[in-house]
């Protein structure tokens, strides 16, 4: 079976993030997370919807980074190895959760310790949250 759908629930009111929650939850292959940025699907309901998409309601608010910058953007499946890395599972484990082959994990690592200027794993998730490109 396939990794679930990682799905962030934004609303107005508690009752109704709960409610969507539930209804989302009851299905294996999705899983509520409560950090946007780690979701896969962001859910809203049609009254934050509408608030939301009103003129002037959204705002982009910049995130606080470190002057240590990565030298390239990763990609979003370099941002999943790394994040999944600072999650502490070894190779083998980040393959099967992606579904792709232990070489390939390998060859998203070096690509990933290349922009962040990392030699090792800890490194590289040391770095990866020191710049704001991970967080936990």
């Amino acid at each position: 079976m396939a990794d679930p759908i990682r799905v962030f629930i934004a609303s107005a009111s508690t009752e109704e993030r709960a409610e969507l929650a539930a209804r989302v939850a009851s299905d294996a292959r999705w899983v509520v997370v409560g950090d946007p940025a780690r979701a896969d699907l962001v859910v809203l309901s049609p009254e934050e919807w509408l608030r939301l998409s009103r003129p002037g309601s959204i705002r982009a608010v910049p995130r606080a980074r470190s002057l240590e910058q990565p030298r390239e953007g990763l990609t979003p499946r370099e941002h999943e190895v790394l994040t999944l890395l600072a999650d502490g599972l070894p190779n083998r484990d980040i393959a099967a959760r992606l579904g792709v082959s232990e070489h390939t994990v390998k060859f998203h690592l070096g690509a990933i310790f290349g922009k962040l200027g990392a030699a090792t794993r800890t490194e590289a998730v040391q770095k990866g949250l020191k710049s704001g490109v991970i967080d936990l």
